[in-house]
């Protein structure tokens, strides 16, 4: 089981549920003092920029990037933060969360720019391997996703586990 954005190649080996488990928007983080400014796709023509290798965000944008815009794909978070800090890219594109994550854990948030809109703001879903014993199940988990959906416990997971994170950042600090 992963959390997943849905596309075509990944439906070839995963079924997905139904219910969206959240959103985690496609972020493009550039420097700080660079003072780019992208509000749409067609704004990264002519820049430099990189996503971790394998990456899928959705929402068309896989297509634009692949018929119009080269961009670099890196191993890691560590790789593309640190390739447009060092000035080998404009910009750094992956998931808003593990972006920020990346970033706070490192107390770098000062020195990149999240640019908005976002690019895509896509839903991500719960797969599960096409071979896992799981999937006489999916039904019943997607049910009772879309009840802890309905209820607000999924927010309220994100949100404490999303404070809890935060706090160790701050005591490590």
């Amino acid at each position: 089981m992963v959390e997943l954005k849905r596309t075509p190649e990944r439906e070839a080996f995963l079924d997905f549920l139904a219910t969206p488990i959240f959103t985690n928007p496609v972020a493009v983080f550039t420097r700080r003092d660079r003072n780019l400014t992208i509000h749409r796709r067609e704004d990264l023509v002519g820049l430099e920029g990189g996503i971790i290798l394998g990456n899928r965000f959705g929402g068309g944008l896989d297509e634009y990037l692949a018929q119009n815009h080269a961009v670099e794909e890196l191993q890691s978070l560590d790789s593309g933060f640190n390739m447009v800090q060092a000035n080998h890219l404009d910009y750094f594109m992956t998931s808003y969360y593990p972006g920020m994550s990346y970033l706070q854990n490192r107390h770098q948030t000062g020195m990149f720019t999240v640019q908005h809109p976002y690019l895509v703001v896509a839903e991500d879903f719960v797969g599960v391997s096409k071979k896992s014993p799981c999937l006489t199940r999916l039904g019943a988990l997607d049910g009772a996703l879309t009840t802890m959906r309905q209820e607000g416990e999924i927010a309220r997971l994100f949100d404490s586990a999303t404070e809890v994170w935060r706090k160790q950042i701050d005591r490590n600090e």
